[in-house]
Formats: structure tokens, sequence, C-alpha cells
């Protein structure tokens, strides 16, 4: 029987060589220099990050925040106005890209969306892509918001409870 989704790779093993046929002008970095924390301008911030990270983050920890955020009591808002809210919250752990957080989302739902996949399939995909669909160059965000912003209200309530 033969397999009607699109797959882009014959393997897992296939990916690197498909990025660098894809993405050529935009793949400037080799597989060694992401999430290269050495020689990155953001090395301490990104070192303190995961050290209190690793510190701090203990069973206890997490359950208290499970239960404090779980509530869903914080905020109602849309969807597109967490994603914005998200803009106003800073992400040293990611010393490959200097992007904001909704065009980073953005340039992996692209890459993702523009394999082919279908939308539920995106969950599954979205961490590989997260790390190998970054590049300088970002997405134009006012000409895609729409498109999202459609997705969105097909699949969820007009607002939500964080």
């Amino acid at each position: 029987m033969k397999n009607n989704i699109k797959n882009p790779l014959e393997s897992f093993d296939h990916w690197e060589d498909d990025l660098v046929k894809r993405y050529p002008e935009e793949n400037t970095k080799a597989k060694e220099e992401y999430r290269d924390y050495n020689t990155s301008d953001r090395a301490e911030s990104v070192q303190a990050f995961y050290k209190l990270n690793h510190e701090f983050q203990t069973y206890d920890f997490i359950c208290q925040k499970e239960k404090e955020f779980l509530s869903f009591n914080k905020r109602e808002m849309s969807l597109c106005d967490a994603v914005d809210f998200l803009n106003t919250l800073v992400d040293d752990s990611n010393s490959d890209i200097d992007l904001d957080q909704f065009q980073h989302l953005l340039q992996t739902s692209e890459s993702i969306r523009a394999d082919g996949h279908e939308l539920f399939e995106w969950v599954k995909k979205f961490n590989p892509y997260g790390l190998y669909s970054i590049a300088p160059t970002p997405p134009n965000s006012k000409a895609l918001r729409p498109y999202y912003e459609e997705l969105v209200a097909k699949y969820l309530p007009k607002t939500l409870q964080f």
C-alpha cells in the first residue's frame, strides 16, 4: 500500500542533507554551531538560565507550579493575544536566534506546513523543526497572521483561560 502522506525524507538519517538542499541560503550554520553556548554573546545568560533551572526545578517546585498555573485563573485572552504576550517575555535559553517568540513560532510552523504536514501532526514534528528551521531572516508575521488567526478560530474558542 502506498503511503499518501508527504514525507520529504527517505529516512530520518537524511535530515541534515535535506535541510541544506531546502534552505541553502538560510542554513549558514554547521550542525555543530547550533546550541554553541561557549562562543555565543549570550553564553553567560544561557549558563545562568540553565543553572537556575537545574538548581530550583525540583519535583515539589513543579507540583506547586502545576497547581498554580493549571488552575487557569490568571488571564483570559485569545490565543493571538497570548502569543503577543509571549513576546514580552525574554528567552535567554536560545543562543541561535534573536527573533521574538512569535516570529520563531511562525518560522517553525511555516517550515512544517511547507513540508505538507497536517495540523495535528505539527505537535509531533515541532521540536526538530523548532531547532532546524531557525534562520536570521524573520517570517512576514503581518502577512501570516490572518492565516493563523483563521486556523485558531477553526479549532479553539474565541478566548482561553490561562
